[in-house]
């Protein structure tokens, strides 16, 4: 799907929550799968939550390919992102800022969550320290919160999922 220009086969239309936009937090362009998996929308008390949500849970050295709608964002190439803990049964906590070298990335392809390659640069954000590769992910769940956007046109998005590591995948 890369850049779908489908308005009805993309999973912010999918999921009942119409065509996607740059403008509207709740109608994502752009989405990220964990390990080749797509998530679905859902909400809590009542309000519309911006995350996907990666229910089948996913390896602790896990890919992430980024899709976005064509018709708004056109051939996006930057991505930086946040990679943290939002729960571990472990009692492990990670905080990492992943950014991809200016124009260089590529949406529709499968990266290295852990060692995206070297056209990004990782950042240790509770350290500061720039890191060549993240350790393989604990149990738990996890966010992915980010941006993607097109600089020749100037437009952006946000992508947020969230994703459970399994014992031992």
């Amino acid at each position: 799907m890369a850049t779908s220009s489908d308005p009805k086969k993309n999973p912010t239309s999918a999921d009942g929550r119409g065509e996607p936009s740059l403008d509207d937090k709740d109608r994502p362009a752009a989405w990220v799968y964990v390990d080749g998996r797509g998530g679905k929308f859902v909400e809590r008390s009542g309000q519309k939550l911006m995350q996907w949500m990666i229910d089948a849970t996913v390896s602790q050295k896990p890919t992430f390919r980024v899709e976005a709608y064509g018709p708004l964002l056109g051939a996006p190439r930057d991505f930086k992102c946040v990679l943290k803990t939002v729960e571990s049964s472990e009692g492990s906590y990670i905080d990492y800022r992943i950014v991809a070298s200016s124009s260089s990335f590529q949406v529709g392809k499968d990266y290295s969550l852990l060692r995206p390659g070297d056209n990004f640069t990782i950042r240790n954000a509770m350290t500061g320290d720039v890191v060549q590769e993240i350790g393989p992910l604990a149990t738990g769940t996890y966010a992915i919160a980010a941006s993607i956007r097109n600089a020749e046109t100037g437009k952006e998005t946000a992508a947020v999922s969230y994703f459970a590591v399994g014992a031992g995948k």
